[in-house]
């Protein structure tokens, strides 16, 4: 389960990703979990979105006892 984000007037979905999670690059989980919203370009305000949470990844750089 996530969070909820009420969207603003002017808000697009690589700005909602980046307030959401500091990163514009979780457009797709945002989407996925907003299906209804699929056209949606700029939104006019007021729309409830579905803030999923992001799974953690495990870096390979990290040494195999670091990655549990």
């Amino acid at each position: 389960m996530g969070n909820e984000y009420v969207a603003r007037q002017g808000d697009t979905w690589d700005l909602i990703s980046y307030r959401s999670y500091g990163s514009e690059y979780h457009i797709t989980e945002l989407v996925l979990a907003n299906y209804q919203y699929i056209n949606t370009v700029v939104f006019d305000g007021g729309e409830v979105l579905i803030i999923p949470e992001l799974a953690i990844e495990k870096s390979s750089l990290l040494p195999p006892w670091r990655l549990s």
